[in-house]
């Protein structure tokens, strides 16, 4: 009787060996590919795809493989997967099209996608920022991956007010085709790229996955603001010159979508506001030249005939740059040779980086090199003359703004008296 027993319990077990291995499924992909964009990645870009399990969880399957070339696009042949739901990750150096140049380091981004569903799978700022709240959506609240990539998918979208509808999912978006998809990640990437080194937008992308992870809402008023301030900044036509131009060496046929009508939606519709301006305030004893609301300034003496100077000063928030451009329209010494014939500071402090003054251009750039307070120790005007002097705020490529200014000179007085 027990062998009996012994046997009808090996024939159970062995039918359930059977039954357990008929519900795994090998998935055999001849190939995934897709393109790399934020602009274009580089060559030499690597690609992961990475397994996940129905919990997003990696299982320890890896296809790896790089960007051949500058355009983006990469290819992974004979793929063998368990599970369906994978992760793509690309490391490496991409166009920046703010700068009309590759990026100075690598930057790393990731995108979630079910290969039952798809098997070309687009990377991009887009998917990347979506990932951490399909992850939570799906683990902490129990979310099938299409549903959760359904929701993440449109607070990203909420974040820079594109509602449509008809924005596809971010895999199947190409920033160099038409269509209100591909426009509006466009918008999106310039938005966030603004002047920014990759290790800014870095962070900035890493601060705005953790803001929306846990409710899908960009709230964080300092990641609000970034993305505010870098839209109001963009030079639009500079950045579709560059994307073309380079897209045309690359012998790439494109059409670049219409973003730049996205991002001008996202500054008349968005309720975010600039909270980290620049400004450029007074000091009690002497007028700043930066100071936006002054256009004359007479250089005064004091009783003992020494020149009283004037302040250049500016306060930068975190991560904010700004661009001085001062140039000469007019003199009463007809041969400007040095810096003597038109203005003379000192820089002791060192925060700024200065360039040297050249007659043919007739003007000089006065750049930050740190964020805080950032002055010029003393600076005086020599006769009588005049400048337009020029705000290049946070890495804007065009001036943020303009004035004219004019100075003469005064035996007695104080440069505190206001012009």
């Amino acid at each position: 009787m027990k062998k009996i027993l012994l046997a009808l319990t090996l024939i159970l077990v062995g039918f359930a060996c059977t039954y357990e291995q008929s519900e795994t499924t090998t998935i055999f992909l001849e190939r995934i590919d897709g393109q790399v964009q934020k602009g274009p990645f580089a060559d030499r870009t690597t690609i992961t795809v990475s397994e996940l399990s129905e919990s997003l969880t990696p299982t320890g399957t890896n296809y790896r493989s790089t960007i051949p070339d500058d355009t983006g696009k990469f290819t992974i042949e004979n793929i063998e997967l368990e599970e369906s739901l994978v992760r793509v990750a690309a490391e490496g150096f991409y166009f920046d099209e703010s700068k009309g140049a590759l990026s100075d380091s690598r930057l790393s981004l990731f995108a979630f996608a079910d290969v039952n569903e798809v098997t070309t799978i687009n990377v991009n700022l887009m998917g990347h920022l979506e990932t951490p709240r399909i992850k939570y959506l799906v683990r902490n609240k129990g979310k099938s991956f299409a549903d959760a990539k359904y929701q993440a998918h449109q607070e990203v979208l909420d974040i820079f007010q594109f509602y449509s509808e008809t924005v596809e999912n971010a895999e199947n978006l190409d920033i160099t085709k038409r269509g209100e998809g591909n426009a509006k990640l466009l918008a999106m990437s310039v938005i966030l790229q603004g002047a920014r080194t990759v290790p800014q937008l870095s962070q900035l992308l890493s601060d705005i996955q953790a803001d929306i992870s846990t409710d899908g809402v960009l709230d964080n008023r300092s990641n609000t603001s970034a993305l505010i301030t870098s839209a109001k900044l963009l030079n639009l036509t500079a950045i579709r010159n560059n994307l073309e131009t380079y897209l045309g060496e690359l012998d790439v046929y494109a059409a670049v979508p219409y973003f730049e009508e996205r991002v001008r939606e996202f500054i008349a519709n968005t309720s975010y506001e600039m909270t980290n301006e620049i400004s450029y305030p007074a000091e009690a004893d002497k007028l700043n030249i930066l100071d936006k609301n002054l256009i004359h300034y007479v250089q005064y003496r004091n009783g003992l005939g020494n020149i009283i100077p004037f302040a250049f000063k500016a306060f930068l928030p975190p991560l904010t740059q700004l661009k001085i451009r001062m140039t000469l329209t007019s003199s009463d010494n007809e041969e400007i040779t040095g810096l003597e014939d038109r203005w003379v500071y000192t820089n002791e402090f060192t925060q700024w980086a200065i360039t040297p003054w050249e007659p043919e251009t007739a003007y000089q750039e006065f750049i930050t090199n740190q964020d805080g307070f950032v002055e010029l120790t003393s600076f005086y005007f020599e006769g009588d003359g005049s400048a337009r002097v020029e705000y290049f705020e946070d890495g804007s490529q065009i001036p943020t703004y303009t004035k004219d200014i004019t100075w003469s000179q005064s035996e007695t007085g104080s440069n505190s008296e206001g012009n």
